[in-house]
């Protein structure tokens, strides 16, 4: 009687294993547009502010502007798509872009370059968490 016992467990152990690994999951992200004060940094990409306007942008530019809030909504439509795909469809991946108006984001009170010393490991979070 035991090993129909020890052999039950184990196919529940199985079911429910293979139950939580094939389970659809979903993740929830949240995604904050942040700008930089503007600057003239030879050493970073741009100048710190978000791209918006579509005049003189040559016809063959990867992402091209407006990056407003619809742009990155669909960079989370795209990032699920490549995510359901890759996990054969158990992998869910939505989120929200703040802040809610089309053109705006957070400024924050530093050049880009603030946030990203290049001197440790602890100063580079220390200065990108805050």
């Amino acid at each position: 009687m035991k090993r129909i016992h020890d052999f039950s467990l184990i196919i529940a152990l199985i079911i429910l294993l293979t139950h939580s690994v094939f389970a659809q999951q979903e993740l929830k992200i949240c995604a904050l547009r942040v700008s930089f004060q503007e600057d003239q940094n030879s050493l970073t990409t741009g100048n710190g502010l978000f791209l918006t306007d579509t005049s003189g942008i040559e016809p063959f530019t990867v992402d091209p502007p407006p990056h407003n809030r619809s742009y990155f909504q669909d960079q989370i439509i795209a990032v699920n798509n490549y995510f359901l795909a890759a996990s054969r469809g158990h992998l869910n991946i939505t989120g929200e872009v703040f802040p809610l108006s089309q053109n705006n984001s957070y400024q924050l009170p530093n050049e880009m370059n603030y946030y990203n010393p290049n001197t440790t490991d602890d100063e580079n979070d220390r200065r990108l968490a805050q």
